[in-house]
């Protein structure tokens, strides 16, 4: 148990780079920014009290605040989260764009349904908030106080994606894939207004032998999650296969899941800073302060 504790601490702790942390800052601050201004929160007002079923943070608002209220709250959590991209007093500004999508969030799953759009980004967040205000593009000095942030996030991201996979065989068994369930999925679809085209979905469903392969690709993927823990190489790919599902989930579902697809992005691939980091995690980690480039190995 406490070796196991020390390993675990050693990898989240190990030294990072400025440079990387500065980018998934600027690139979590960016995406919280784009999804309180394009989302369509305003809409919201003029709910009828009695519908009004906020989560739990959320219930010492007696009903749906009105259309200036929501505005005003995505004005600014949008302006604040620019200004954490641009580095202006990042730690408080990025706080407060979070604040503002929490909310916003949160009053749109008042309306009856639990909605999991925004959850990625707002937990993958929530280590970032703590981080150190003076990392800079560019800055590639090695520390674990640069480090924790990114890697705390990593394993948000890993948890998140394990966890919808990990659901679905609890829930449905092996079933899940070799099943009806995915076909009956795209079918549904097809039928409703919510994809860009229905061609895909009803392509997919018509073809027992797609569907199969398709919702056992999902859940390949969403399993292969630890794995971004075990080596830094997999990273990239699993950010690249995060985009091309999101961008298929919409594109044959018309479910809107774009905030997780640039929350990967921002998140895993080590952005300008990969020859400085370390291939592997399980290999032994022996720079717990600030190291110069020069000594951080060999690219991965």
């Amino acid at each position: 148990m406490w070796r196991a504790a020390r390993a675990a601490d050693r990898r989240l702790f190990a030294a990072g780079s400025a440079h990387r942390l500065a980018v998934v800052r600027t690139g979590l601050a960016l995406t919280i920014g784009l999804r309180v201004a394009l989302g369509p929160y305003a809409d919201l007002a003029g709910q009828p009290a009695a519908l009004f079923d906020p989560p739990s943070l959320l219930t010492v608002l007696p009903a749906m605040p009105g259309r200036a209220v929501l505005v005003g709250i995505q004005v600014v959590a949008a302006t604040a989260a620019l200004a954490a991209a641009f580095r202006w007093r990042p730690r408080a500004t990025l706080a407060v764009a979070w604040l503002g999508l929490l909310v916003l969030a949160g009053l749109k799953g008042s309306l009856g349904k639990v909605l999991h759009n925004d959850v990625l980004l707002l937990l993958a967040t929530v280590p970032l908030l703590g981080a150190p205000p003076d990392a800079r593009v560019g800055d590639h000095t090695r520390s674990p106080r640069a480090g924790w942030p990114v890697e705390t996030a990593v394993v948000v991201v890993a948890v998140a994606y394990f966890a919808s996979g990990a659901q679905k065989l609890l829930h449905s068994g092996i079933d899940w894939v070799t099943g009806d369930n995915m076909r009956w999925i795209m079918y549904q679809a097809a039928g409703g207004n919510l994809a860009p085209t229905a061609a895909l979905s009803r392509a997919v469903a018509d073809r027992p032998w797609l569907a199969t392969a398709t919702a056992g690709a999902v859940l390949t993927f969403e399993l292969s999650a630890p794995l971004l823990l075990v080596t830094r190489r997999t990273r990239p790919w699993f950010a690249a296969a995060a985009v091309g599902l999101h961008l298929g989930t919409w594109l044959t579902l018309g479910l809107d899941y774009w905030g997780w697809a640039l929350t990967a992005a921002a998140v895993l691939p080590d952005w300008g800073a990969g020859a400085q980091t370390p291939a592997r995690l399980w290999a032994p980690i022996t720079a717990r302060s600030s190291t110069p480039d020069s000594a951080t190995g060999p690219p991965p």
